[in-house]
């Protein structure tokens, strides 16, 4: 039991009798007497608790109350009344109590000091936390993603500048963080993480003569219609998985010597760390051009499209592939290794990651599906033609 006395300053912003209940500033319950002139509400130190005190009752928000103060608001006859009029003041003793605050209530100066999460942890976060309410996107949902992907702050390619703040020279291309941004924003819209796949394709990707890109990926979104998706801001829109495919062949791959290769959302990119040339490949590793993936352990043809696409076991994609969130096969979210070239991604994703994980999705882009003209010559994943071979 606690028996705890409280003086109070000058003014009240209502009326209290000669005796009356109130609340501590440290959590206990306490007689006061009543002032001779009224009392601000700010001198009972009570603002930070979330608590009002009017002459009927104490509100507590949100937060957890005693046996005694739910009494307390009902009026309990057993209890002092606001308007009863006692001779003197007296302590009373009361329960010892304590108001729970939430954990998250971090004061201002522990929030300054806290270092800042890392994309990897940002990634995570959003993956975990964001609702799973949708069995597939309707058109007009996908043309929204679509669109927020395309005009995206960090990763669109609705304006130039974007893109080349981050990659000056050309080399990386960022397919994958267009399609990281499009499977986390989908999450952000409710559609579950095993509704969403990505599609690489892989091989000699060029719209001309010269050597150009070594592969491409997309992020593949469940439909509301039972179908796979694209939503790969460089095509005109979203896009089945079969008229992604047509699409590539014309635009990179017209002899169809690529290979395409279905894998988990979290799969980032290939592991790139050593892409060497034709004469010198081993054909052991999916980024070189005379991988063959049919009949190998882990890759079976998947029956999701028209054309041949592979889809990759957990397994094969740890040996093949950089994944997020993976201890056996990490993506650096900061920069990439190729060929001993370290390349830096220029803060791409330290930038993005903070920008996706803001608290809630505005209202829809689109009410209607959205098209755009991509930019002449999108850039894919890594121009090989630009590296120091």
């Amino acid at each position: 039991m606690v028996f705890r006395r409280v003086s109070v300053c000058r003014r009240l912003a209502l009326s209290l009798p000669a005796t009356a209940w109130l609340l501590a500033s440290d959590g206990q319950a306490a007689a006061v007497s009543r002032p001779a002139v009224p009392l601000p509400a700010s001198a009972l130190g009570m603002s930070s608790l979330g608590i009002g005190l009017s002459a009927s009752s104490l509100e507590l928000g949100s937060f957890k109350s005693s046996g005694f103060l739910r009494s307390l608001q009902a009026g309990s006859p057993a209890l002092p009344r606001f308007d009863a009029e006692l001779p003197s003041l007296l302590p009373v003793a009361v329960p010892d109590f304590r108001l729970e605050t939430p954990a998250f209530a971090a004061s201002p100066a522990a929030a300054a000091t806290r270092p800042p999460a890392s994309p990897a942890d940002r990634y995570r976060r959003i993956v975990s936390a964001s609702p799973s309410t949708l069995e597939g996107l309707s058109a007009l949902q996908m043309a929204d993603l679509w669109k927020r992907t395309y005009t995206h702050k960090i990763a669109g390619l609705d304006e130039a500048g974007k893109l080349e703040k981050y990659d000056p020279d050309g080399i990386v291309g960022f397919c994958f963080g267009r399609a990281m941004t499009a499977h986390l924003l989908a999450r952000k819209m409710g559609l579950p993480q095993d509704h969403i796949k990505k599609l690489f394709v892989i091989g000699d990707l060029r719209s001309g003569d010269q050597p150009e890109w070594r592969f491409h990926v997309t992020t593949l979104v469940k439909g509301a219609d039972g179908r796979w998706h694209a939503i790969d801001p460089i095509m005109d829109g979203p896009l089945t998985a079969d008229e992604w495919i047509v699409n590539v062949h014309e635009g990179w791959d017209r002899q169809k010597k690529a290979k395409f290769y279905l894998t988990d959302a979290d799969a980032i990119l290939p592991d790139i760390t050593e892409v060497p040339d034709l004469p010198k490949e081993t054909a052991a590793k999916i980024i070189e051009l005379a991988f063959d993936p049919e009949g190998k352990p882990g890759f079976s043809r998947w029956s999701g499209a028209g054309e041949t696409v592979y889809a990759v076991d957990h397994e094969r994609q740890e040996r093949h592939l950089r994944l997020a969130g993976s201890e056996a096969a990490p993506f650096d979210f900061l920069q990439v290794t190729v060929n001993g070239q370290t390349i830096g991604y220029n803060g791409y994703f330290v930038d993005l990651l903070p920008e996706i994980e803001r608290p809630a999705l505005s209202k829809p882009r689109s009410q209607q599906p959205f098209a755009a003209v991509p930019p002449a010559g999108p850039a894919l994943g890594l121009n090989v033609g630009k590296l120091n071979r």
